[in-house]
């Protein structure tokens, strides 16, 4: 049997027949079928005069870049950005290759082997801007994926594994995320926009409240990170993905299986279809300890093949507790099953987002130690249908309900509609204050737009947006569409808008001139935090923009001045929402 290195050398090798290009010593990803070429530098060289040095491996080839001999002499670029391509020219004796020259200044991976649902041989090479060299692994890969990675995709995502040449785990923290064997590379085939999942997963680990057994394990992280490259597979350009980290038990810091006693600790279930325990309306006593799906969830960790059996009765009793559990015992005793402050800020999520596709499936449940503690706590996964986006893009009968941003979004989920029926402790009191204080920073409305906004002009800045569009635009996975990425920029603001206007009422919030930290008055606290600013010892935006009181685009005195005046004579009580 062929080695796994042997296997990804033969796809490296193959399809090369045209000479290797580089441009200032950097080299260029072909696309044979396109007539491409992409040279990925760091993203300083965008907005200024490039000179260029266009070379190739061939010594006796000649090379002509728009129309001008180039060979061992530089040429100055006046602009590179937004997919301005140049014409560069290879002859070789009789052979002559013609190709469109673009810049990035996003990494660029190569992805090469022969993909389905199984994982296969393969090898991965990402190359950052400005590297003279990519790093290349061996590996094996596989599609990912639920409706995505149905026979008729075209864009599909990728789920790779680090290995050695004798199949070991290899770990390597790319890109400067997790040092992690297993990453995943999303297609964001559904989003128009292409960076929901993206931006939403980064919206989850700025503001989320950290699960209850963080303080006690360093390095663990409730929410994945990644980061956009541009991907070629097998020679052929695919456009804009985002490499990324998954949720596994390393994230997460859950304790291992204990080999020498058998005990199983840590757990990691995911909802993946739309069963009736899914979404704890019902729960069926069937779980079978021996199978790694149960009721649509399906086990992540411990692996069953590692592990048998596994333990399905923790979450059965926990969900069984929501469904069966008196009114009275339910508040009493929720907070025993679950980590109720983090569910609290997933619900805010949900609500934000309409994140329609994660409210039962789509939802990571895990616990740290079930030995120690049995609580349960969550963490989002494939955000893509957010913000206006639908799961899928051709048309459906309940399409626009779904995502309306003026229509409010039942959970469907029977532990969140009681915990907001019910507010056992005071629970969901604490989600709407929770609202409020993040209302003023990270939910304001201009952070929350700019965090898309802004992603979206670095893509067309660095002409991967174009790129896209030119390659997927008419697609069939997106419904013969044509992606047009300031369309998108202006339907996710004004979607914005809509949404926080229906949120503020819903969640009883209105806003305070003053109340700079949103605790709902305005107090020395407030006054601290703006005399900080301007002394230029806080720079938070988020806290400038609640500081700037006289709305005139600074802070300075007069908003001193302003926040004293509403102190002396305009205090605010603070207010106490009615869970009702």
């Amino acid at each position: 049997m062929k080695s796994l290195a042997l296997i990804a050398m033969m796809a490296l090798a193959g399809g090369t027949a045209h000479a290797a290009i580089t441009v200032n010593g950097l080299p260029t990803m072909a696309d044979t079928e396109r007539h491409m070429l992409l040279c990925s530098v760091p993203e300083e060289c965008f907005g200024r005069p490039f000179t260029a040095l266009i070379a190739s491996d061939d010594p006796s080839a000649t090379i002509t870049m728009d129309g001008a001999a180039t060979s061992n002499r530089a040429v100055t670029l006046n602009d590179i950005t937004r997919n301005n391509t140049h014409t560069v020219v290879v002859r070789s004796g009789s052979t002559s290759h013609t190709w469109q020259l673009a810049f990035t200044f996003l990494p660029v991976v190569t992805l090469s082997g022969s993909f389905n649902n199984d994982y296969q041989p393969c090898s991965i090479t990402v190359t950052l801007p400005g590297g003279t060299t990519g790093e290349t692994f061996t590996a094996k890969g596989k599609h990912r994926g639920g409706i995505t990675n149905e026979d008729h995709c075209h864009k599909r995502n990728y789920h790779i594994k680090l290995v050695d040449a004798q199949g070991n785990k290899v770990n390597r923290p790319l890109l400067g995320m997790c040092n992690d064997n297993s990453w995943i590379l999303d297609a964001g085939q559904i989003d128009l926009a292409r960076i929901r999942n993206h931006v939403g997963m980064d919206l989850w680990r700025d503001f989320a409240s950290q699960p209850y057994y963080f303080g006690l394990t360093p390095n663990a992280v409730g929410g994945v990170h990644s980061e956009f490259v541009e991907l070629f597979l097998n020679g052929a350009y695919r456009g804009l993905y985002s490499l990324g980290e998954p949720i596994d038990r390393k994230q997460l810091r859950l304790k291992k299986f204990d080999e020498d006693t058998g005990e199983i600790h840590g757990l990691l279930w995911k909802g993946v279809s739309w069963d009736a325990p899914v979404t704890m309306q019902t729960v069926r006593a069937d779980y079978n300890n021996f199978s790694d799906r149960w009721g649509g969830l399906e086990l992540k960790y411990p692996d069953l093949d590692e592990v048998c059996p596994t333990d399905w009765a923790t979450f059965y009793n926990a969900a069984q507790f929501v469904v069966a559990s008196s009114d009275e015992d339910f508040c009493a005793y929720v907070a025993d099953y679950f980590d109720l402050p983090v569910l609290g800020d997933y619900y805010l999520l949900c609500q934000l987002l309409k994140a329609i596709d994660n409210r039962g499936k789509n939802m990571y449940w895990f616990i740290h130690d079930q030995a120690a503690d049995k609580r349960i706590s969550v963490t989002p996964w494939d955000l893509d249908p957010t913000t206006g986006q639908y799961w899928t893009d051709w048309w459906m009968p309940d399409k626009d309900n779904h995502t309306d941003p003026s229509l409010e979004m039942p959970m469907g989920h029977r532990l969140f509609d009681r915990l907001v029926a019910l507010n056992p402790g005071g629970a969901y009191v604490q989600t709407l204050r929770r609202y409020w204080q993040l209302r003023t920073s990270t939910f304001a409305l201009d952070s929350l737009t700019a965090r898309y906004i802004v992603p979206i002009e670095r893509l067309q800045l660095a002409g991967t947006a174009q790129r896209e569009a030119d390659r997927w635009s008419g697609d069939e996975d997106i419904a013969y569409t044509t992606l047009d990425f300031d369309e998108q920029k202006t339907l996710i603001a004004q979607w914005l808008l809509k949404r926080l206007k229906l949120l503020d009422k819903q969640f009883q919030y209105t806003e305070i001139n003053g109340d700079i930290n949103g605790n709902r008055c305005v107090d020395v606290e407030d006054l601290n935090i703006l005399v900080n600013i301007m002394l230029r010892k806080n720079q938070d935006p988020s806290l400038k923009t609640q500081a700037d009181i006289t709305h005139d685009g600074i802070v300075d005195v007069d908003d001193l001045s302003a926040i004293i005046n509403i102190m002396l004579h305009k205090n605010q009580e603070k207010a106490t929402p009615n869970p009702s």
